[in-house]
């Protein structure tokens, strides 16, 4: 089953900022957000549950600072990609 990924404002900001900056970057997000609409808790990058106030979500490794954060609402087979810059943020 796939799910489809629907981005926040956030998230396409921060997609469109690495779109302007970083071409290698930009195929490598676009490789775990193929990943993630496959298998959204297990993969590449690293998936991990997050804690405390971000309990629910999930993390992607882009690079050593940067993290795709996502939550997964199995009901409506979508993922919700919330931020794809700097890590663990609301």
């Amino acid at each position: 089953m796939s799910y489809k990924i629907a981005f926040l404002p956030r998230a396409r900001r921060d997609f469109d900022e690495w779109k302007r900056t970083d071409a290698k970057t930009v195929d490598r997000i676009k490789e775990i957000l193929r990943d993630i609409a496959e298998h959204p808790f297990t993969g590449i990058a690293k998936p991990e549950p997050l804690k405390n106030n971000l309990s629910g979500k999930w993390s992607r490794r882009i690079n050593r600072t940067d993290r795709i954060i996502y939550s997964v609402d199995g009901k409506t087979v979508i993922v919700y990609i919330f931020s794809m810059k700097g890590h663990y943020q609301k």
